[in-house]
């Protein structure tokens, strides 16, 4: 005669739904108290609940560079707002690339949006300029050793 298997029930047998409906009910109770221990009765919303600052900017090629917008640029654009954003403080900002010439920047309610769009927005340039004048620097002198006292070798030296 073979030994019934341990820990498997027949098709015909009825689990405990009590059991897990408990569990559920405790820890549904024990996360609505921790909202009202906390204090926030109200859930945090994100940018695309609270509201914020959306636009979007397309990039136009220079003239002589015609195939200057390329995915590997306008990824390296997109890197280059998304610190520009993050330098001005701003938390939960998104910049992301739409399409093959567009970006689009989202940033979160109580950001200063024109000053933001400002700080995105504008091209940064670099600019070279001549030295036309140079002043004579001083040399510094070279610092001396100073001899040493009762080296090895020394004839007064007993030991």
């Amino acid at each position: 005669m073979a030994a019934p298997k341990k820990g498997r029930r027949s098709p015909a047998s009825q689990g405990k739904p009590g059991r897990t409906l408990v569990l559920i009910l405790i820890a549904m109770v024990a996360l609505v108290g921790g909202m009202f221990y906390s204090g926030t009765l109200t859930p945090r919303l994100g940018i695309d609940l609270a509201g914020g600052t959306s636009f979007t900017l397309a990039a136009q090629n220079q003239p002589g560079k015609p195939n200057a917008i390329n995915e590997t640029n306008m990824n390296t654009a997109a890197g280059i707002m998304e610190r520009r954003v993050n330098g001005l403080g701003v938390s939960e900002a998104e910049v992301q690339t739409q399409g093959s010439n567009h970006i689009i920047v989202n940033i979160p309610k109580g950001t200063d949006a024109k000053q933001a769009r400002q700080q995105v927005g504008t091209t940064a340039q670099l600019g070279f300029r001549p030295v036309l004048t140079t002043t004579a620097g001083t040399k510094t002198p070279e610092p001396t050793t100073p001899p040493s006292a009762g080296g090895k070798g020394d004839k007064n030296d007993k030991g």
